[in-house]
């Protein structure tokens, strides 16, 4: 199969093909890069002093931490790696517009990836946007005319029940289940 991407700028129109081996292993590339620099920060200064940040701004600045400059290298480095999938997203559609920018998949359905799954530890948001990846699929085929209103009700139950996310939560669970046996 092959993608074909058109740019027709001025008098001459040129055609770049994208196979679909070459889209595939265009955004593994770029995911495992991402997942590895996430790892690296999480274990770095700059990833330390922005968990600090995301705790208490406040006791981060009188421990001695520049939160203006930490905050801003932060948001720097999260548009970098959006921008890197967001080239990857052109080797599949080929197009773009401010509707598709803009819609929930694209918008709204990340953060709350990383809010199912937890914010307190590193792999907690991946397990959760595999997981709500998955419920999105299912619920995507089996309640076809309802499946948004579903989503948007379970992950109301998590924000309301479980406030640090589904895996956090149940870590938490089986940490005491296992003490009191």
């Amino acid at each position: 199969m092959i993608t074909r991407y058109r740019t027709s700028w001025g008098p001459t129109t040129r055609t770049y093909p994208f196979s679909s081996e070459v889209t595939y292993y265009t955004i593994t590339v770029t995911a495992f890069a991402i997942f590895l620099l996430t790892f690296v920060l999480y274990r770095s200064k700059l990833g330390l002093a922005l968990r600090l940040i995301g705790e208490n701004e406040e006791v981060a600045a009188h421990l001695g931490v520049n939160t203006n400059l930490v905050k801003t290298l932060g948001f720097a480095i999260s548009s970098m790696c959006i921008g890197f999938m967001g080239s990857c997203y052109v080797t599949i559609f080929t197009v773009t517009s401010p509707k598709l920018a803009f819609d929930y998949q694209f918008s709204f359905l990340p953060p709350m990836m990383a809010m199912f799954g937890g914010l307190g530890s590193f792999y907690a948001p991946l397990i959760g946007a595999m997981a709500l990846s998955l419920l999105r699929e299912l619920l995507g085929v089996t309640l076809i005319h309802h499946f948004l209103l579903t989503l948007g009700a379970i992950i109301l139950l998590v924000a309301k029940f479980m406030p640090e996310g589904v895996v956090i939560f149940l870590k938490r669970r089986l940490i005491v289940g296992l003490g009191r046996g």
